[in-house]
């Protein structure tokens, strides 16, 4: 019978004890040419062994790449990702490419923007909530109401195959520090 931790531990970053024994890793990189003041090139690279229910492992790696460019008024990002999913001891792999775009002016505390999403979970990936082909434009806008706090509201409006489109809308309030 495998010992259990006492419940105070099952509350604080595991660091010692895991329900698997294995912890994920993360690689990050980006560069910033002198010569293109605002751009900003960069990627990652995510693996980790998950234990989904009804399923041995799955391994995941998360490769992205992205370019940014931020102006003092215009403001233009793109990321790409491929999201992984192995099922381990099994030939079986679901990759899942992602992408998005999104152009954005300034207007004093006003940013409004527009963005484009791509999606592509594969069908029957133990891992992926939502699965198959979703894709469309968002329209948004951004409120910095101080350096600390923010407020945006989105428009989605999403296609995913023969079927109707689908509409949304999000609001956020953020807060840093």
């Amino acid at each position: 019978m495998a010992a259990h931790p006492p419940p105070a531990l099952l509350s604080l970053v595991q660091n010692f004890y895991s329900d698997r024994n294995y912890k994920a890793f993360n690689l990050a990189a980006y560069i910033r040419p002198d010569w293109a003041q605002g751009l900003q090139i960069g990627g990652s690279y995510y693996h980790d062994r998950l234990t989904p229910a009804g399923v041995a492992h799955v391994d995941q790696n998360i490769a992205s790449a992205y370019v940014v460019y931020f102006a003092s008024a215009w403001e233009f990002m793109n990321e790409a990702v491929l999201l992984s999913n192995h099922l381990v001891a099994t030939p079986v792999t679901y990759n899942s490419p992602m992408a998005y775009t999104q152009l954005a002016r300034k207007f004093g505390i006003y940013h409004p923007y527009f963005r484009y999403q791509y999606v592509n979970d594969r069908i029957g990936d133990p891992v992926n909530i939502l699965q198959g082909l979703y894709y469309g434009p968002s329209l948004g806008i951004r409120v910095d109401y101080s350096e600390y706090a923010a407020f945006k509201l989105q428009y989605n409006r999403l296609l995913k195959g023969n079927l109707p489109a689908a509409n949304g809308l999000n609001a956020q309030i953020a807060f840093t520090f």
